[in-house]
């Protein structure tokens, strides 16, 4: 709350060429200060830090096959399912928090009205009755319902441009560094319930 109020006071005074700056003097701007600031954080973790955290699991994965690293260099026409793959298997989102809207049993479970559930999208990409060999990494996958971005009415604002990000990041990164290695130990996978990222990644680009 106080990174953004400054910030945005900053903008207000000096407008400049930054994303901020465009959206408090867009129509955006006149929001509750609260909202404001909620909307600037929903554009910090929604549009930078997930694919921040996909790219670093997706380096990981790369440092540790590089079986699968060889084979994505020499196919870039592969770019766009390999990303959808990368987020089924290391997507940065295990589980998405749901309010429940109506009572209903679910999985010999009783579900009230209001209590908060927990949907496991980390078992949901793994799940053999919808995905043929879920354990195995498939780069040329399809289709491919991975439920990474959610779905429905929660589905990802920014799912187009998380994935042309990750699509360009990911190309630039193997032709421009083909060599690429592991500088050490890659972390095993951590994380909380909500999610995770394999930091740091240790990597010789040269």
């Amino acid at each position: 709350m106080g990174f953004f109020a400054r910030h945005i006071e900053r903008v207000r005074r000096a407008p400049d060429d930054s994303l901020l700056s465009y959206v408090v003097h867009s129509p955006a701007g006149g929001l509750e200060p609260g909202e404001l600031v909620g909307l600037c954080t929903l554009l910090l973790f929604g549009g930078h830090e997930t694919t921040t955290t996909l790219l670093i699991n997706t380096l990981a994965l790369l440092l540790e096959r590089p079986d699968l690293r060889e084979w994505l260099a020499a196919h870039p026409e592969a770019d766009e399912t390999a990303v959808d793959e990368f987020m089924r298997i290391g997507g940065p989102a295990r589980v998405m928090p749901r309010k429940v809207r109506a009572d209903h049993e679910r999985g010999g479970q009783r579900l009230r009205t209001g209590e908060t559930v927990f949907l496991c999208i980390a078992a949901a990409n793994h799940d053999p009755a919808v995905f043929e060999r879920p354990g195995e990494v498939d780069l040329l996958r399809d289709p491919n319902p991975q439920l990474g971005f959610g779905w429905g009415l929660h589905f990802c604002l920014g799912a187009n441009l998380a994935r042309l990000e990750a699509r360009i990041a990911l190309r630039m990164l193997l032709e421009r560094f083909p060599a690429m290695r592991p500088a050490g130990a890659i972390p095993p996978i951590r994380g909380g319930v909500m999610g995770f990222g394999r930091r740091p990644v240790p990597a010789l680009l040269r």
